[in-house]
């Protein structure tokens, strides 16, 4: 099997050698490095063409005139990979040496999609955590299939730089849609397309620098970072709904995976989605401008039983109707075209 590692970069100067230099000390070699540049005005693309020169390992630039966005630069760099198994990469994070090798007995074993764990670090490569996956609070050593499944409609807890999958899984699922980032889309679609396996293995320094383009929080302080993973909402007469409920991007991801995938996700996995739509629609609904309408819809949301499936239990449902009778945000609507 033939590796590439697609790696996207934008103004990334600061950090984008350690991370070049990582993949070119990896144990198993990559057999190609594709590098997607999304219109930098700094010297990254000097920097990688320095640190490049130095190995072996065949490699493309490719350099873009107009900014295309890590969507599209992400789709961009994994079409131009020519094999087999693709390992996505961010530009300022740090691999292990054996993450290729610690992922391929899992592609060679038939698997389509592998997800790791990982370290989470400062900018200065102070740890922070030895476990990424628990600030999001997912167990995937331990989840089921279902339970992926629903996680990944639900929340959105994947990030590409954990992330390799093979070249066929990426031709399935693109392009990408709109509402969803690269590794959001790959993740989502990946076990109806193959098996999917998770390495509790920490293979990757995920860098908090106070610049990432995804991730959780990226506060330089690290009292902060530590408590990331936590929900910290404000008082419940401040918070803005959009915080509180979550703005569209759910409901907006989800017609959009629905609309391509109901023809190859199972029947009852059709249900699930679009039972999710319902509920982000009538949730993203509760404003405090209409008190009577969202306490109507949320007692709704508890006695269909959506409520507790995607959002939580009556301790939850009675913090949201205490939230809509004082909350101040008295103004605030709903637009989906922010997200």
């Amino acid at each position: 099997m033939k590796v590439s590692v697609g790696i996207c970069t934008c103004n990334g100067e600061r950090f984008i050698s350690e991370q070049v230099r990582s993949v070119l000390n990896q144990t198993v070699k990559p057999d190609e490095i594709i590098i997607s540049d999304d219109n930098s005005s700094d010297k990254t693309i000097a920097i990688v063409r320095e640190e490049l020169s130095k190995c072996d390992i065949p490699y493309r630039i490719e350099e873009s005139q107009v900014h295309l966005g890590i969507r599209k630069n992400f789709e961009k760099v994994f079409g131009l990979c020519q094999g087999d198994i693709i390992f996505s990469c961010d530009q300022d994070d740090i691999w292990a040496e054996d993450k290729i090798e610690s992922f391929m007995p899992y592609f060679e074993a038939g698997y389509s999609f592998v997800y790791s764990n990982s370290w989470v670090v400062d900018s200065e490569r102070k740890l922070i955590s030895s476990n990424y996956w628990t600030f999001y609070g997912v167990d995937f050593a331990n989840i089921s299939i279902d339970q992926f499944r629903v996680t990944t409609l639900t929340n959105r807890v994947v990030s590409g730089y954990n992330m390799a999958f093979t070249k066929s899984l990426f031709e399935q699922v693109a392009p990408f849609p709109e509402h969803f980032i690269h590794d959001d889309w790959i993740a989502i679609c990946s076990s109806w397309y193959g098996k999917v396996a998770f390495i509790d293995k920490p293979l990757t320094e995920y860098r908090i620098h106070g610049n990432n383009t995804s991730g959780f929080g990226v506060q330089e302080d690290r009292q902060e970072i530590q408590k990331s993973n936590k929900l910290i909402s404000e008082s419940y007469y401040s918070t803005p709904p959009n915080v509180w409920f979550g703005n569209a991007h759910l409901y907006l991801a989800s017609e959009a995976f629905y609309a391509r995938m109901k023809e190859v996700i199972d029947a009852r996995f059709r249900t699930t989605t679009k039972k999710f739509i319902t509920f982000e629609k009538n949730i993203l609904a509760c404003v405090p401008k209409n008190k009577l309408k969202a306490i109507l819809l949320l007692s709704r949301e508890l006695i269909t039983g959506r409520y507790k499936e995607f959002r939580g239990g009556i301790k939850r449902w009675l913090s949201d109707v205490v939230y809509i009778l004082v909350n101040t945000n008295t103004n605030y609507t709903v637009d989906f075209n922010i997200w």
